[in-house]
């Protein structure tokens, strides 16, 4: 959307409207009652690499979402699962892909050692 777009799509709200507060819409899968959205901080034109570009400042920190992480959070909030608990599961399944690494590379280890002579451990 182009900044002219943005303030015919804005005056064409009823009057009554103008001191409405500004909000984005976020994904936010799992909610009850109204639409998600965050506050608006502040607007302002862009200078040096975003000149020609009006910059919407969040007043909370928004972080964009990889397509893959936003299915797993939809899907784990469409079982009943929350976000934290999916965060977990992912921190233990890479932890267990490291610990099957290593226990791997201590199997061929210590097959070599014994094979050298080394004995039995």
């Amino acid at each position: 959307m182009e900044l002219q777009e943005a303030k015919e799509a804005l005056d064409s709200l009823h009057p009554h409207k103008a001191s409405a507060p500004l909000r984005l819409v976020i994904h936010q899968p799992g909610g009850i009652g109204g639409t998600p959205t965050v506050g608006v901080k502040a607007i302002h034109a862009g200078f040096d690499w975003d000149s020609n570009t009006i910059l919407i400042y969040p007043e909370e920190q928004l972080t964009r979402l990889t397509p893959d992480e936003v299915a797993a959070i939809t899907k784990s909030v469409s079982k009943g699962q929350s976000w934290h608990s999916y965060q977990q599961l992912k921190k233990y399944r890479e932890q267990l892909a490291a610990a099957t690494e290593e226990i791997s590379r201590l199997k061929v280890e210590l097959e070599s050692y014994q094979k050298d002579g080394g004995g039995e451990c």
